[in-house]
């Protein structure tokens, strides 16, 4: 093609017809100049329908984290429900002293050591800090999704970091009074936690030929007069941290409806 074209102009500078030469170099020019903007047209329009389909991946991924965090939240609201209800037990036991024997003092104990646990809550954001690309936020969705992805990645993880009031208080009054015996006791038996993290509560039961220091520890926890105004404090901030939790699960519901739309 280019060649007939070689030839074409070849012929006209031979044969001095140097308007309709012009006139042909003009309009070889603008079929060049249509050829490169159709190819850069195609290109464009490549590019957009890759970046397309990479933002319905990633809407995909980031469903498959929002519900990973979502196990989490339910896992940790049942966990802190939990170290809440030890922690009204203990109040009670502060009010009306009950424990008699060896094995109730332990359990009382047992409850206000479980109360100090702490289990932070990790998201899974590795695809949410992929997409801070502007080129991709922009084909991820709607400015109602992006607002609810910020919400949910970092703002809500925000609160959660203010809400500590008095956990540092309670756990170092917990840690200094109850004896290293005791301690390994109840982190052996009482508690666990594995490999990803996973926290339990475990029974247990009282260790033998330790009741003498039991007993100590149950009258230097029940005699202290500061430790009931330590125990009000940290069951405020558990109580505090579990209405977010649930408020972030309703939202968390909400931005997987609102991801599931915009994918379709």
């Amino acid at each position: 093609m280019l060649r007939f074209f070689r030839h074409i102009r070849q012929r006209m500078i031979s044969e001095s017809r140097t308007r309709k030469y012009l006139l042909y170099a003009v309009g070889e020019i603008m079929l060049v100049v249509i050829g490169i903007l159709i190819a850069l047209q195609v290109d464009n329009w490549n590019e957009d329908r890759r970046k397309h389909q990479q933002a319905a991946e990633f809407r995909m991924q980031l469903q498959e984290g929002i519900l990973q965090d979502m196990q989490g939240i339910h896992m940790r609201l049942d966990f802190f429900d939990l170290a809440m209800k030890f922690g009204y037990q203990s109040e009670q036991e502060l009010s009306y002293p009950l424990a008699k024997d060896v094995e109730s003092q332990w359990q009382f104990i047992v409850q206000v050591f479980h109360v100090s646990q702490v289990w932070n809550f990790n998201q899974t954001t590795a695809t949410y800090n992929e997409v801070q690309n502007p080129e991709i936020l922009g084909h991820l969705g709607s400015p109602k999704l992006l607002n609810a992805l910020q919400r949910h990645y970092n703002e809500w993880p925000m609160q959660l970091l203010v809400l500590t009031g008095g956990t540092q208080a309670y756990r170092d009054f917990v840690r200094s009074v109850i004896p290293m015996e005791l301690q390994k006791n109840l982190w052996d038996t009482c508690y666990d936690i594995d490999f990803k993290d996973i926290q339990r509560f475990l029974p247990c039961s009282a260790p033998e030929g330790k009741e003498e220091v039991i007993n100590q520890v149950y009258r230097e926890i029940l005699e202290d007069p500061a430790f009931k105004r330590l125990l009000t404090r940290r069951l405020s901030t558990l109580y505090a941290r579990g209405i977010v939790y649930q408020n972030m699960l309703l939202e968390a519901e909400s931005l997987l409806e609102l991801l599931k739309t915009e994918s379709q």
